[in-house]
């Protein structure tokens, strides 16, 4: 197998496929991030996020304590592409927002008043 650019692409396609009845037996949505790769060799971070109401309600209510306009499974666009709100990471102070690239599926991070920014006013 030839390690490039179109190899991982088809590959992370490929994850996503065999990836779905883990993510339907567990409860779980699993996201591949960055892929970094030599010739030789290739690596990626896995983030599993729970699908359970219970969980996300949490989240949620954290959130809007914090003063978040959004909640989780929301979307915005930004520079072209959109993201979604997948998880929040408060280890992560300063950025503790986890955003998904709905189209790579590359996760970043990002303060709750930067995403804030893209909703209005209102409260979800």
């Amino acid at each position: 197998m030839t390690i490039d650019k179109q190899t991982l692409q088809a590959f992370r396609i490929d994850f996503k496929e065999a990836m779905k009845e883990l993510e339907t037996k567990y409860n779980i949505t699993v996201n591949l991030g960055n892929i970094s790769y030599t010739n030789r060799e290739f690596s990626g971070k896995i983030n599993c996020y729970s699908n359970d109401e219970n969980a996300k309600n949490t989240v949620n209510n954290m959130l809007k304590a914090d003063g978040a306009k959004f909640k989780l499974g929301d979307k915005f666009v930004y520079k072209n592409a959109e993201f979604e709100i997948v998880s929040v990471d408060y280890k992560k102070r300063r950025m503790p927002v986890v955003l998904k690239n709905t189209q790579t599926g590359n996760n970043a991070n990002a303060s709750i008043d930067f995403v804030n920014s893209f909703f209005n006013n209102s409260a979800n």
